[in-house]
This record gives structure tokens, sequence and C-alpha cells, in this order.
């Protein structure tokens, strides 16, 4: 896509190729989580549009799944917990009652090149990306 047909707000497809150029980034840089999604295509929502760098890019939303869960608790919570005042937060894994993990949907935010995006609408070749999407409306 072209970054003057890409609308905020909007689905598409990302596709994000199987090379990319070499980085220095590390674990918990934007350039570093591509790395991760090599081959991979998935759903985002555009949520800013950046054409001050050269290729032109977007920040996006993905939908994703997880079986581990983060629930921070309320000052409350810690004192009924007979825990010290302080921040604190339970980091673990919920499960069914047959024992079974429940995946919790979660949003993560992304980066990519407007080049890698596509419409929702748009037919693409099946075979040359692997979906990773979790979409359960879809």
């Amino acid at each position: 896509m072209r970054a003057r047909d890409i609308r905020i707000g909007e689905l598409y497809v990302v596709e994000v190729p199987h090379r990319l150029p070499p980085r220095a980034a590390g674990p918990g840089d934007g350039e570093w989580e591509l790395w991760r999604l090599r081959g991979c295509r998935f759903r985002a929502v555009v949520t800013a549009l950046d054409t001050t760098v050269r290729p032109a890019a977007v920040e996006a939303l993905r939908v994703t799944r997880h079986s581990v869960a983060r629930v921070d608790l309320s000052a409350d919570q810690s004192a009924s917990l007979g825990l010290p005042d302080g921040r604190y937060h339970l980091l673990g894994m919920i499960f069914d009652d047959d024992g079974h993990p429940i995946e919790l949907p979660d949003l993560e935010p992304i980066r990519a090149c407007v080049r890698w995006l596509y419409p929702l609408a748009e037919q693409r070749p099946p075979g040359t990306h692997r979906d990773i999407d979790f979409h359960p409306a879809l």
C-alpha cells in the first residue's frame, strides 16, 4: 500500500517479509519484535501513520492470545491478603474446571512498514506467509 491510502482506525492484513535488513535491536525494541514475526501474516488496526521515516511506517494494534495473565492488585486486595503496603501483581496461568489453560485475548502494539499492509478485502495468494491471527469474530 501507499501511505496516502492508509486510514487510521482501519483493519489491515500485515505480511512481514521473510527477510529483514540486519538490525542491532534487542528484546523489547519494536524492530526486534518484527524479527520474531518474519514470514507471518496477521490482522492489525492502524493507530498512527509516520511519514517522516523512509519507508513510511504505521503504528498498529493486533489481537493476540496468551495463557499467562498478569493481574495488578489494588491496595485493598493487597491489604486483605496481609501484604505490607506496596504495589503487587499476580503472574500465572488461569485454568478451567477441567484443568485446561484458558487463553486470554490481549492487544500487542506493533510498528510496520506501510508497504507490508494490504486491505482486508484484497485476496492474496495463499501459502506465502503463515497466518498467526487470533480473530474470534472472523
